[in-house]
C-alpha cells in the first residue's frame, strides 16, 4: 500500500429547479406562520412525510409565539436567508437562517418530490 488516499470526486452543487425553489419557499413560509402563531401546525401535514409529522410539529411548536406579538411579546420570527441545493433530481436540501429580535437560529430541511408532490422528509430546528 502506498498510503495514498483515494481522491473523492468533487460534489456538483445544482441550483434547485423552479418547482423545487417554489416548494421550499412554500414550506418555509408555512413553518414561519406556525412559529409566529398564525397557522396551526396541522396544516403542514399534507406537505410533510407521515413518519416525520410529529417531530416537525414538536419542533415548530417549541418555537411558537402568540399571533401578532411574538414569543412573550418579543419580535416575530423573520427569514434572514434561505440557501438551497438540489443534490439529486427530485430532492432539495435547504438551510434557513431565522431572526427573532436579537436572536438568530436556523432550520435545515429536505424536500422530496414524490407521487403526492413535494414533501418534507427531514426537518431539524437548530
Amino acid at each position: 500500500s502506498t498510503g495514498a488516499r483515494a481522491r473523492r470526486q468533487p460534489v456538483v452543487v445544482q441550483r434547485p429547479s423552479p418547482a423545487g425553489r417554489a416548494a421550499v419557499r412554500r414550506y418555509v413560509s408555512l413553518c414561519l406562520e406556525v412559529i409566529n402563531g398564525f397557522r396551526p401546525v396541522a396544516q403542514l401535514r399534507p406537505l410533510t412525510a407521515p413518519d416525520l409529522f410529529q417531530s416537525v410539529g414538536d419542533q415548530l411548536q417549541r418555537r411558537t409565539t402568540r399571533p401578532g406579538q411574538g414569543r412573550g411579546g418579543a419580535a416575530l420570527v423573520t427569514i434572514r436567508r434561505v440557501r438551497a441545493t438540489e443534490p439529486a433530481a427530485g430532492a432539495i436540501e435547504a438551510v434557513v437562517v431565522l431572526d427573532q429580535g436579537d436572536r438568530t437560529w436556523a432550520m435545515a430541511l429536505r424536500l422530496v418530490d414524490g407521487p403526492h408532490g413535494w414533501r418534507c422528509s427531514v426537518l431539524q430546528v437548530i
